[in-house]
C-alpha cells in the first residue's frame, strides 16, 4: 500500500532515512499488520485486525524450529535446508487506547544476531489463530504471488525467496497449513564501521 498507509504523517522523511541504510537489522523483529477480513471497513476504511491467540504462537527459540511451530525464521542463504532455520520467537503487541495498529511481530532468538550482509525470511503460518480460534489467511495477492501466476510483481519479488522457504521447511507443513505472509530482509553490514 506505500509508507504513506502505515505512516500518516511525513512518510517521505522516513522513507528517505530507511534508503540510507544498507540493510534491515540483525537482532530486530519483523512486523506483520494482520486484517480480519471476516470484519467489515471501519469508517476510515481500514480494515480492523485480526487479534491473535498468543497461545498459538511458539514459546520458546526451540519451538520456533520445530515442525510443529506457527512462526519461523529462515536462512535464505543456507545450502544446507535443514539448517536453515533460525531460532526465533513471536509475540502480539495490542496497544490499548492508542490508534496504533496491532503487529505480529517474528524475530531471532534473544541472544541471536543475525550474519551481516545476509538474506532472511520470517515466516507467519495458517497455525497462528485469531481469539476467534480461526486460522490466518493469506491474500489473495499473496496466494497467487505463490501457487499461481507469479508474472506479477508480488510473485516475481517473493517467489524465488518463497521456493527456498518451502525446501528449507520441508514436511513442517502438512495438510491444510499454509503459508499466508512472509517478510524477506537483507541484513545491514554496520559491523566495519566499529
Amino acid at each position: 500500500p506505500g509508507m504513506d498507509a502505515v505512516v500518516k504523517q511525513n512518510s517521505t522523511f522516513l522513507q528517505h532515512s530507511l534508503a540510507q541504510m544498507d540493510g534491515f537489522s540483525r537482532t530486530a523483529m519483523s512486523l506483520f499488520y494482520l486484517d480480519d477480513m471476516a470484519k467489515p471497513l471501519d469508517d476510515d476504511g481500514i480494515r480492523p485486525t485480526a487479534l491473535v491467540d498468543t497461545a498459538s504462537l511458539p514459546t520458546s527459540e526451540a519451538q520456533c524450529m520445530s515442525d510443529g511451530s506457527s512462526v519461523f525464521l529462515i536462512d535464505l542463504a543456507a545450502t544446507d535446508a535443514s539448517r536453515a532455520r533460525i531460532p526465533c520467537r513471536a509475540g502480539f503487541h495490542a496497544p490499548k487506547g492508542t490508534k496504533t495498529r496491532p503487529v505480529l511481530g517474528v524475530g531471532p532468538g534473544r541472544g541471536i544476531i543475525l550474519e551481516e550482509g545476509h538474506q532472511y525470511a520470517a515466516v507467519v503460518t495458517s497455525r497462528v489463530k485469531t481469539k476467534d480460534g480461526v486460522g490466518l489467511g493469506a491474500s489473495t495477492d499473496w496466494a497467487q504471488a505463490t501457487t499461481g501466476d507469479r508474472r506479477n510483481p508480488l510473485g516475481s519479488l517473493y517467489g524465488a525467496a518463497y521456493d527456498k522457504v518451502k525446501t528449507a521447511l520441508g514436511g513442517a507443513l502438512l495438510g491444510t497449513d499454509k503459508i499466508v505472509g512472509m517478510t524477506v530482509f537483507t541484513t545491514n553490514k554496520m559491523g566495519q564501521e566499529l
